[in-house]
């Protein structure tokens, strides 16, 4: 399961028990599911997509940020 954390400079949200993340990089969208490698990710407009099996997909739209992943750990700075 992957943790995602969204930090902007007006909040942070922390979502737990993710089977994936979808993000929108430069170069489309990127999905990343548990055991991924590390990476880090310019982002553009668009939306985050967090898929967890208990609710449905929540979307969250940005408008930039980056994105790091680490150990089943997703941190994105917008």
């Amino acid at each position: 399961m992957i943790t995602c954390t969204i930090t902007s400079p007006s909040q942070t949200t922390r979502y737990s028990l993710l089977r994936s993340v979808s993000v929108p990089g430069h170069n489309g969208e990127l999905q990343i599911l548990s055991g991924h490698a590390e990476m880090f990710v310019l982002l553009q407009k668009g939306r985050i997509k967090l898929a967890s099996e208990a609710k449905p997909v929540e979307r969250v739209e940005i408008q930039g940020g980056e994105c790091h992943v680490q150990n089943n750990t997703v941190t994105i700075i917008l």
